[in-house]
């Protein structure tokens, strides 16, 4: 069936217009702008370990381990914020805004004579100077060279050490084996959940659905704690490490605050948390 004279002309128009944006994008005969250059050569996913190095807040140690879970190494043995690690990652790959070699420039008065933070993805090291005057900008430091780079990644930095703590209260791939709550101690067994005591009313699912809560659990804030931690204690047991996790309940209200004295470090919930994590669920539709 021949074309409609008005439909070859709205096809040779849109024709027309599709040349143009082409051209528009691409620019023939022209050379695209180069981007610019990286602060660093690494590749954030290619990235193992993470050191920290704070004037007067102590030393951090990141880890990526073999199934790409990450986790400090120091000054504590705990799971790591994915969201704090992936901010410190991207400035591998951040591009700078503007570059100098060190030995034209005047260190002292960049704030890298003595830099107040250093990283170190895996060996590569970048140092941080001071804010420039004009705009939320950063030197930084890598080899002989001096960056300019958006001030977007040093308040990652500075915070106290439970800060780069997952808000997880457990391990991401926990397969949890008992639980030694204040009112009743589980344990499975052969696949099957016992109870001590054993209560009157429960339904079967309960314990699951215990141990579930457990698992997904988040804190709404992780912070450090100093001096003794006294409450009531909990145990959890996970299958696949050979010491359980203890917590103390130091406060239920008007949040939850559970603090794990192994870290130093307080999780803290919403209050009814409580209902959720230290006691055996309701039978459904009581």
């Amino acid at each position: 069936m021949p074309l409609h004279p008005r439909t070859k002309l709205n096809l040779a128009l849109l024709a027309a217009v599709l040349a143009l944006a082409a051209i528009a994008v691409y620019r023939p005969g022209l050379e695209r702008p180069n981007l610019p250059p990286a602060l660093t050569t690494l590749k954030p996913d290619a990235i193992h370990q993470i050191t920290l190095e704070r004037r007067g807040a102590g030393r951090i140690v990141l880890v990526r381990d073999r199934n790409g879970h990450w986790a400090l190494r120091a000054p504590v043995a705990a799971p790591a914020s994915r969201f704090q690690v992936d901010a410190i990652l991207r400035l591998a790959s951040m591009r700078t805004l503007r570059q100098e070699a060190l030995e034209a420039t005047d260190p002292v008065a960049l704030g890298l004579a003595k830099p107040e933070v250093t990283v170190t993805l895996d060996d590569t090291r970048i140092a941080f100077g001071s804010r420039a005057p004009l705009g939320n900008r950063r030197y930084v430091q890598v080899g002989d060279t001096v960056h300019l780079i958006p001030d977007i990644t040093y308040y990652h930095l500075v915070g106290a050490y439970p800060t780069f703590v997952a808000r997880r209260l457990l391990p991401q791939d926990a397969r949890i084996a008992s639980l030694a709550l204040p009112s009743v101690m589980l344990d499975r067994h052969e696949g099957h959940w016992r109870l001590e005591p054993p209560p009157k009313h429960y339904s079967a699912d309960a314990p699951n659905r215990l141990a579930e809560a457990w698992h997904n659990a988040r804190a709404i804030a992780v912070s450090a704690h100093a001096g003794a931690m006294n409450g009531e204690e909990v145990r959890i047991g996970l299958g696949n490490s050979p010491k359980p996790i203890r917590f103390l309940v130091l406060q239920r209200q008007p949040d939850l605050i559970l603090g794990r004295p192994a870290l130093g470090i307080v999780y803290r919930l919403p209050a009814e948390a409580a209902g959720t994590l230290l006691s055996l669920p309701q039978p459904l539709g009581d």
